[in-house]
């Protein structure tokens, strides 16, 4: 029943995700930005599930996956991504 529902979230995430690589390799700013928004939104998904009182199995994968999340989320907003996004590919900084 809710299984067709949390397919095509799962494959519209994942090709919004997909999307925005390319644009992030590109030292794109707000690639970084939606990216770390993206990964926000899945954490905050991942802990509603798991306020449901799920199965054993499901709620250490969820853990496994906030701190996954978490990973991404601190290089997406370290310093040195900042960086990368906002100098220019021949090394001077964007103007």
């Amino acid at each position: 029943m809710i299984v067709p529902v949390v397919v095509v979230m799962y494959i519209v995430v994942a090709g919004l995700v997909l999307v925005l690589l390319p644009f992030l390799r590109s030292a794109h700013n707000w690639a970084r930005h939606s990216l770390a928004a993206i990964v926000v939104a899945i954490m905050i998904a991942t802990l509603a599930g798991i306020r449901t009182d799920p199965p054993t199995l499901y709620v250490v994968c969820s853990i496994a996956t906030l701190v996954l999340d978490a990973a991404i989320l601190y290089y997406l907003l370290h310093r040195d991504t900042g960086r990368y996004v906002t100098v220019d590919l021949a090394g001077a900084p964007r103007t």
